[in-house]
């Protein structure tokens, strides 16, 4: 009876620590370039160099918060989604899941994001938001900004980056109030495609449907918002400028499949990238591991069952045995996928 009650608690103590290692992967970095970017994952936040092995290929995984650095650019794929997001520099964002709702979402805190959705599963949601407005999608090319906007006597109205420093001068002095007042401007676009937006800054939730080249806006400036409905303009040329010049690196490597690759002629920005795994690949170790598992509980607790029962050690050892070599074959394999990846 001792050899089984710790046997159980072997199998407790393995299980405990199996769900983390078995967990399916929702998306990979597939591409970076500039200096070091934040990564913040269960409440815990290092600096991580662009020039680091563990980069590229590296997971992601919900709950993820990337921060990019003044010089730095992220790509996530997303394959769950079908997706590609491209992170800017200076930019906080937050990759999500809602298991429940079979929903992949993002959430920008600051910054400039655009993402590629072509492939979402059937009855899957893709959408991004940020603290005004919400952008959900089934297939387009959009992205979402959140720039904060000050007004200073020698240089005129700037926007500020997270850190405080000062980037692009947009020469609009509709993005600022006074010097002492920051505003601070949501924004979704859409290159291609449709992408239904959502603002619930007001009182009740508004929705406008965004087409190829249309954009919505809104200004918040010291907790208070725009009112009136979205207006449905047309994209600037700054916006275009910017995306321009920092073109999908990922998608052109092939990583994720997409039709139209969007940015051409630009100078290539010596990327590297991550190596393509296939969807399979990623299921199969998670699906054996799952079913060692089982076997193998089911096999300590019919030796547990037996040792209660009968006399007849030999059906308690074999069970027993079966059980830990099952269990430690699905630790094998766990460790074995995570290495090849």
């Amino acid at each position: 009876m001792k050899r089984i009650k710790s046997a159980l608690l072997s199998l407790v103590i393995i299980l405990c620590g199996v769900p983390q290692l078995a967990a399916e992967v929702y998306g990979t970095i597939i591409y970076a370039e500039g200096s070091s970017f934040r990564l913040v994952r269960n409440g815990t936040s290092r600096q991580i160099s662009v020039d680091s092995d563990e980069v590229f290929g590296m997971e992601v995984i919900p709950g993820d918060i990337f921060q990019t650095a003044s010089q730095t650019m992220l790509e996530l794929g997303i394959r769950e989604a079908g997706a590609v997001v491209k992170i800017a520099e200076n930019t906080s964002f937050r990759y999500d899941r809602e298991p429940k709702d079979n929903r992949t979402t993002g959430e920008l805190y600051y910054g400039r994001v655009r993402a590629k959705v072509t492939r979402l599963a059937r009855g899957s949601t893709y959408r991004i938001t940020s603290p005004s407005l919400v952008a959900g999608v089934r297939g387009t090319d959009f992205g979402l900004d959140v720039i904060a906007f000050r007004r200073s006597p020698d240089t005129g109205v700037q926007p500020v980056a997270a850190d405080g420093s000062v980037s692009v001068d947009t020469g609009d002095p509709d993005y600022a109030v006074n010097d002492s007042d920051a505003t601070v401007l949501h924004r979704v676009f859409c290159f291609d495609g449709s992408v239904l937006v959502g603002d619930f800054s007001g009182p009740e939730l508004e929705t406008v449907v965004l087409t190829a080249g249309e954009k919505v806006e809104r200004l918040v400036l010291a907790g208070t918002a725009e009112t009136g409905p979205l207006e449905k303009m047309t994209i600037d040329s700054e916006i275009r400028a910017f995306w321009d010049s920092r073109p999908f690196k990922g998608i052109e490597a092939g990583i994720i499949p997409v039709e139209d690759e969007g940015v051409r002629d630009v100078p290539a920005r010596k990327p590297r990238f991550a190596p393509e795994r296939s969807a399979g690949h990623l299921r199969v170790p998670g699906t054996i591991t799952a079913t060692l598992m089982v076997l193998g509980s089911s096999a300590l607790v019919s030796a547990a069952v037996l040792d209660s029962m009968t006399s007849d050690d030999w059906m308690v050892r074999a069970a027993h045995t079966s059980g830990c070599i099952m269990i430690g074959s699905g630790t094998v394999v766990t460790l074995l996928s995570l290495i090849g990846r």
